[in-house]
């Protein structure tokens, strides 16, 4: 219980609370911006990282090499596809992207985060995707991307 409890506290530290913190000098819209700022990373995301550590995960995160370089490949495609996206074609400026074209600071620490939460992700549902409670975030996570997407643009 007590690695579980200091997991939850690590990723609101280094993702809600340090967003938060460098969104504070930003010009735009602060941290929390959205839904998915408010349920997905404060709450869907501790919860899942939790229960990575539980099933296992730091005994197999890297384990199996190949397996990792997968899972590194799998984390950094879809961030790459952000970073582009968010970057150069996102219509809507806040914390962590000043102006279109540019990250701030809180930009490229959110990438950073990403990469490795994403990471964090694909090598626990690589090694744990028969545990069917670990698939409720993932999902309850894809479905505020979804609610977020529809929310920018008006629908």
């Amino acid at each position: 219980m007590i690695p579980e409890l200091i997991t939850v506290v690590t990723t609101l530290l280094v993702g809600p609370l340090a967003f938060y913190l460098l969104s504070r000098h930003a010009k735009g819209p602060r941290f929390p911006v959205s839904i998915l700022d408010k349920y997905g990373d404060i709450i869907l995301l501790p919860i899942f990282n939790a229960l990575a550590v539980h099933y296992g995960l730091l005994s197999v995160a890297f384990a199996d090499m190949q397996l990792s370089l997968i899972a590194f490949v799998a984390a950094y495609i879809p961030t790459r596809v952000f970073i582009i996206w968010r970057k150069n074609f996102a219509k809507h400026d806040d914390w962590s992207r000043p102006k279109r074209g540019k990250f701030n600071v809180g930009g490229w620490y959110h990438v950073v985060f990403m990469i490795c939460q994403l990471y964090v992700i694909v090598i626990t549902m690589l090694n744990f995707y028969e545990k069917i409670v670990l698939w409720i975030p993932v999902i309850g996570f894809v479905i505020l991307v979804v609610w977020r997407r529809k929310e920018l643009s008006g629908r």
